[in-house]
């Protein structure tokens, strides 16, 4: 299985956890990537969708 980390709704670029199983269904290994994110951490776009870039 994986798992993606979502705060308040947004996803966190490029962080997924892999849970991996045997026949039984008993987790025999985790890996990924995770990061503490505070929260008082603002989620609002800097930008507008509107506003060109370049």
């Amino acid at each position: 299985m994986m798992y993606r980390q979502v705060r308040r709704g947004v996803p966190v670029f490029s962080r997924i956890i892999k849970v991996h199983d045997n026949e039984s269904g008993d987790v025999v290994d985790v890996n990924g990537d995770y990061y503490p994110i505070p929260d008082n951490l603002a989620i609002t776009s800097a930008i507008s969708p509107v506003t060109p870039v370049g």
